[in-house]
């Protein structure tokens, strides 16, 4: 700016008029502005939001839900609690409702599976029939009392999620398996037997009445009745004590008049032995013996274990098929027991297994009607069967999941299910899968944890190896990995679409 007009600008500035007369003008005059414009603002127009992300439009493509799973441990402990890292639960109550793989509203009874003994997986609970206020009169188990039972927190996840962990899985049969537990690691085994992660679930012998079968409890029972998890097992007992290996009194009630056998061929040991039963006889006795069922004819071979009461002489007199002498007529002997294995307490044998599979049958229905009171959890497929199914199934049609989820890792002293940091000196990075469960819908798939399926709802893994989904069938896949691990394995999905 040029000296003049400086001088100019002060001159202006320095004048009175200005100072009395402009100035105050231009003040008023801004003031009017500001007031104009406050009392008659410009509203912005009025834009109509899209229901749907703008990216979907025309193509139509489904959002994506991203779940981010942290399941360890404690994830796979029990799912009702009354006291936080307790070893020891008594607060059930059939006034409240508790949610699992069973109906809360039904009543149960043990399939022992003696249709085929062979075969262990047809073991399972399955429903008789309505329960009356969550109970069942000593006729059978409530289901609501096996939900606070035995219920993993992980299973009311996959409850949500998928419709539960089938373990059986048919055309005619869908049996749901509670969450595989840890067992007798030395650095865990604690934390689920009776123990931080699971506590031993305890009720009155009042409560027992209406909870669970009155053939499982002693005659005259008026103390407590135990339930301790293990595996995919289940125990009932008049103590809350032994492990998994051996329940001892936390397992004594409801199992067989015999013991796990000593032996299962080999010469008959000892001395002290008599004739009891020719095959398919009944040796009869009272108290405890040790029984040996075989031959010595043409080699000396024989299946030995303790029992109580009698017991018919035959090969599935384990519980299951053993012949130690095949083709050859065979016999049974006895002689005075001195081990450690005591008779259960109750008065019907309601397992062919010292414990119970925490398995129950669900969906079932009769020529095309549904007989499970769930219509919520039950979808019908179009062979006319019903499957369990969850919200990914229900919603496959609105959304893609995308799930994050550690790494496998069999290591158990970090007490964590599977790690996705840095193990044995090499870096182990989280992987990513993605499930359109509405192309298996759509197909008439069941969305078995995120695997193919056919029209009735099985899983078809010839299929899923033409996508590259499964190099070899589910169960064998399970059992490939520990304890910890397998009991959150199906939460993952796989690429489908």
């Amino acid at each position: 700016m040029s000296s003049r007009t400086m001088n100019f600008f002060n001159a202006l500035v320095a004048s009175p008029l200005t100072r009395w007369v402009l100035l105050p003008a231009l003040c008023a005059a801004g003031l009017a502005i500001v007031s104009a414009q406050s009392t008659d603002p410009v509203l912005p127009p009025t834009l109509t939001l899209s229901p749907e992300p703008l990216y979907a439009r025309g193509a139509r493509a489904k959002p994506t839900l991203t779940l981010a799973l942290s399941v360890e441990f404690p994830t796979v402990g029990a799912q009702y609690v009354g006291t936080p890292r307790a070893t020891s639960d008594s607060s059930y109550l059939s006034t409240n409702k508790y949610v699992g793989y069973f109906d809360s509203e039904s009543c149960y009874q043990y399939n022992r599976g003696d249709e085929n003994l062979t075969d262990v997986s047809l073991r399972y609970f399955k429903r008789t029939g309505a329960a009356t206020n969550r109970t069942c009169g000593g006729t059978g188990f409530s289901g609501n009392f096996m939900n606070w039972a035995t219920s993993s927190a992980v299973d009311v996840l996959r409850l949500g999620l998928t419709g539960g962990d089938r373990v059986i899985d048919t055309a005619s049969l869908t049996v749901l398996q509670r969450a595989v537990l840890p067992g007798n690691s030395a650095n865990n085994n604690t934390n689920f037997w009776n123990g931080t992660n699971f506590p031993s679930k305890r009720i009155t012998s009042t409560q027992a009445a209406g909870a669970v079968p009155s053939s499982l409890l002693p005659s005259g029972f008026t103390g407590t009745l135990n339930v301790a998890n293990c595996l995919n097992r289940v125990y009932f007992g008049t103590q809350s004590t032994g492990s998994c290996a051996a329940p001892g009194n936390n397992g004594n009630l409801g199992i067989p008049l015999y013991g796990t056998p000593t032996q299962t061929s080999g010469a008959l040991p000892g001395t002290g032995w008599t004739n009891c039963a020719v095959e398919g006889g009944v040796c009869t006795f009272t108290g405890r013996k040790e029984v040996a069922y075989g031959s010595s004819s043409g080699g000396d071979s024989w299946v030995v274990l303790p029992a109580s009461g009698g017991i018919t002489c035959s090969s599935t007199m384990s519980g299951t098929f053993i012949d130690p002498r095949p083709a050859v007529a065979k016999e049974c002997r006895i002689r005075d027991y001195t081990g450690s294995w005591t008779a259960p307490l109750s008065s019907a044998t309601l397992t062919r297994d010292s414990f119970f599979y925490s398995r129950v049958r669900v969906c079932e229905s009769t020529a095309g009607v549904l007989t499970d009171p769930r219509p919520n959890l039950c979808l019908r497929y179009p062979n006319g069967n019903y499957k369990p199914v969850g919200n990914l199934q229900k919603y496959s049609d609105r959304v893609r999941v995308a799930a994050f989820g550690y790494l496998n890792d069999n290591n158990d002293t970090t007490q964590r299910a599977a790690r996705s940091y840095e193990v044995r000196g090499r870096a182990r990075l989280r992987r990513q899968f993605l499930v359109d469960l509405g192309h298996e819908r759509r197909q008439g798939m069941g969305g078995r944890h995120g695997g193919v399926q056919d029209q009735s709802g099985q899983c078809d893994c010839a299929k899923q190896r033409e996508l590259q989904q499964c190099a070899e069938p589910t169960h064998q896949r399970r059992h490939q990995l520990s304890e910890p691990v397998r009991s959150h394995r199906h939460l993952r999905a796989v690429q489908t679409a």
